[in-house]
């Protein structure tokens, strides 16, 4: 699909990245299977990160987001006020059910089994689940938590979208580095799911609609952002070095960067890397320490 629709992104060498994520390097070898057999698999570059991965594993370095999404998920439980049994009674026995030690957990594990199996265009017919009024209510609590823990919640204070900045740094260097180079035509970045709602969020992107709070319906859907198969594309034009141009999907929709053009969707990449340069020069970074040091430590 991505050759049809970009068939310059194949033109030249191609690199490979994935997460130490276990579903994102299969996503990456997925990918690169289906390339093995046409011209360019000679020049495709495969990389995998390390456990230590500052790039697209920085959600799990910063010990400032730790202790914060630590605290949204200890808080969580309270908020959401359901009896369990509504749905566990329809499901096991009564002697199953004293030794279950917490209901609560299993509810919203089964909901987060259903979740992860929907794939695009399709439904998994779990009708016990999904008629129940505890599925909107489960349904509720986890857009409301993601949108804590990895949205644009004012209560976060930007530590869960800030510390993306390498990741919003990469894009930037990557096409920079292609444009100077010409040897490279696409960057293929694998990655979990907690990467996308804090990249889009630093990127002013995924911004939340006029009122929206950390309530229990909130307008912000995290659904929408970071559906099953989520993805992130910046799509270069160039018609000389003086005329570069670059168009963003996100989820296969075109989606305009947070700065005006007389061209939209088109934008100028001189802009868009002057609006992420500054913003990006506006964080508390300590230039001084190595990648991981400065997620694990920022804002501390």
């Amino acid at each position: 699909e991505m050759q049809a629709d970009y068939p310059g992104a194949f033109d030249k060498s191609i690199c490979l990245i994935a997460s130490n994520d276990l579903r994102a390097m299969q996503s990456m070898i997925a990918f690169a299977s289906a390339l093995l057999n046409t011209p360019v698999a000679s020049r495709m570059h495969i990389m995998a990160q390390g456990e230590v991965d500052p790039l697209l594993g920085f959600y799990k370095l910063s010990d400032r987001f730790t202790a914060y999404q630590s605290n949204v998920m200890s808080s969580m439980a309270p908020t959401y006020n359901f009896d369990p049994n509504q749905l566990l009674e329809q499901l096991f026995t009564d002697d199953f059910l004293q030794s279950m030690p917490n209901g609560y957990t299993f509810c919203t594990g089964l909901y987060d089994v259903y979740k992860s199996s929907e794939q695009p265009g399709t439904l998994v017919a779990l009708p016990l689940l999904k008629q129940k009024e505890i599925f909107a209510l489960l349904d509720a609590r986890s857009n409301n938590l993601k949108y804590k823990v990895y949205g644009p919640d004012p209560k976060a204070d930007g530590i869960n979208s800030e510390i993306s900045y390498p990741l919003l740094s990469d894009f930037i260097a990557t096409v920079d580095g292609a444009l100077e180079s010409d040897t490279l035509s696409g960057v293929f970045r694998f990655a979990s799911e907690e990467v996308f709602a804090p990249l889009l969020v630093l990127m002013d992107v995924a911004v939340p609609v006029d009122g929206a709070t950390a309530s229990l319906e909130t307008p912000w859907s995290y659904a929408v952002w970071v559906p099953t198969g989520a993805d992130i594309k910046w799509i270069v034009y160039r018609n000389n070095a003086d005329d570069v141009l670059v168009r963003m999907e996100v989820n296969g929709k075109e989606t305009n960067f947070p700065l005006q053009s007389d061209l939209a969707p088109y934008y100028r990449w001189a802009d868009v890397k002057m609006y992420y340069q500054n913003k990006l020069n506006g964080l508390e970074i300590d230039d001084h320490l190595p990648l991981e040091l400065q997620i694990k430590s920022y804002r501390l």
